[in-house]
């Protein structure tokens, strides 16, 4: 329904007001975060191809680039194009919304990343998987120069890619980035030159929305004791027609009723004007309806700013703020800190609420990955018919054979052990063992045999 109708509706059905206020919802708010869960008639479905997980290990993969681990992770990452994060979660974003018809070696690169990722944030709870995406994705950007950073060094930086200093982040959908405003404060005293960036991953639903800012001496207070969020109106237009002759007046009431609470109707113009309309409209004429929209914005550092109680605790009175703000050009001002900032005596952590960060002009969304099933189902699907049906049945085959295998000789027959049923189940483990070993040399020596002569 749009605007239209619901201007006719105001006139001649007034008591639809709340199914018409949704209407109106879908109508003016255009971003919108959505649950999209997995299809029932879906779930009990297998995957159509397995791959193994490949872990990405602190010591190994994440702090020891030259290992032999860690060249094996980034091999399976490599296809994955563009040299930063931004430009892979983009590269992975349209992989799975349409599989291009590209080669096999690219496509199991998407397949593993979204293989690996999307069991570290399923099996785990946030905190254990932030500590696995630390080398995850130290690997993932590669090269010598990208590694975890160990907790025993003390950096507020958990990797370093390329050699820049990066915090990772994976929370729920409200939960605010936080960290030490020591370690912070004595990053910026060894390094003043040198941003902290922030990777944050926000866990929507089945939607791991990636996003990035920088607290650099330029952004330090609007982020670090920032002052709290502000509502403003932010101007949005749509077009309305009057059903029949009317004063402007009434055309303004007849769009005002159909808003949620806190939204107002500026003024109504001529289309593509900025000038007021008074006096009368037309009826099936076109009209712009200027609307102000209730829009949470980054409150303004500085003085008078209204501080979160956290700023509070990191820099002290309301004076007190004023006076680190005014000193921030100072060159030494992380001393200044260090001595008088409460926040540094005793020690706090400070706290970015995420609708002030949403509402951060300096924070950028770099992207979705969709983890649910039926995406995940649907990639894999794609991804198999783009290798093939050999290779297809050589990965399904090697997943299967580990398992058949372990099965086998786990069950320990020796002595009698075993009963009936215990033995029946070790016979078909081995012969499913045998039967998935024939599959994996077929394969083997018809794909991979014959590049080698």
């Amino acid at each position: 329904m749009n605007i239209d109708t619901l201007v006719e509706s105001f006139y001649s059905k007034k008591d639809e007001t709340e199914s018409l206020i949704n209407e109106v919802l879908s109508l003016l708010i255009t971003e919108q975060e959505q649950d999209v869960s997995p299809s029932a008639a879906r779930r009990g479905e297998e995957r159509v191809l397995r791959l193994p997980v490949a872990f990405p290990t602190e010591i190994s993969v994440g702090q020891t680039p030259t290992s032999e681990d860690r060249e094996m992770f980034e091999l399976w990452m490599s296809r994955i194009p563009g040299s930063d994060l931004s430009s892979k979660v983009q590269a992975i974003e349209k992989f799975i919304e349409d599989p291009p018809e590209t080669n096999v070696s690219e496509t199991l690169s998407f397949l593993m990343f979204l293989n690996t990722f999307a069991f570290i944030l399923k099996e785990f709870n946030a905190s254990v998987a932030g500590f696995m995406w630390e080398p995850f994705l130290a690997a993932l950007i590669g090269g010598e120069a990208s590694v975890q950073v160990p907790t025993s060094e003390h950096d507020i930086a958990d990797v370093k890619l390329a050699g820049e200093r990066f915090s990772l982040k994976i929370l729920r959908e409200d939960g605010a980035v936080g960290g030490s405003f020591v370690d912070l404060v004595k990053h910026f005293q060894a390094n003043p030159d040198e941003p902290m960036t922030y990777y944050v991953i926000k866990k929507v639903g089945s939607k791991m929305v990636f996003y990035e800012f920088s607290i650099s001496k330029e952004t330090l207070f609007d982020f670090i004791g920032h002052p709290q969020t502000e509502k403003v109106l932010k101007p949005q237009i749509t077009s309305v027609t009057p059903p029949e002759d009317t004063s402007v007046g009434k055309l303004k009431s007849a769009v005002k009723a159909k808003l949620p609470r806190g939204y107002k109707v500026e003024k109504i113009t001529l289309p593509d004007s900025e000038d007021a309309l008074r006096g009368k409209v037309k009826a099936g004429e076109k009209y712009d309806a200027h609307i102000g929209v209730p829009t949470a914005v980054a409150g303004k550092a500085g003085k008078g700013a209204k501080l979160t109680a956290n700023a509070k605790h990191l820099w002290g009175s309301q004076e007190s703020y004023e006076k680190f703000y005014a000193a921030q050009n100072d060159p030494d001002f992380w001393q200044k800190v260090e001595k008088l900032a409460p926040g540094f005596k005793n020690k706090q952590q400070f706290e970015i609420g995420w609708n002030y960060a949403k509402a951060n002009q300096h924070v950028k969304v770099l992207g979705t990955i969709d983890i649910s099933k039926e995406t995940m189902d649907r990639a894999f699907a794609k991804g198999a018919s783009l290798i093939g049906q050999d290779l297809t049945a050589l990965f399904n085959s090697m997943t299967d054979l580990v398992d058949n295998v372990g099965k086998f000789f786990l069950m320990d027959c020796e002595g009698g052990k075993c009963t009936p049923d215990d033995l029946n189940a070790r016979g078909s483990a081995g012969k499913e063992a045998l039967e998935d070993a024939t599959v994996v040399k077929r394969v083997v020596d018809a794909k991979i045999a014959p590049q080698l002569k």
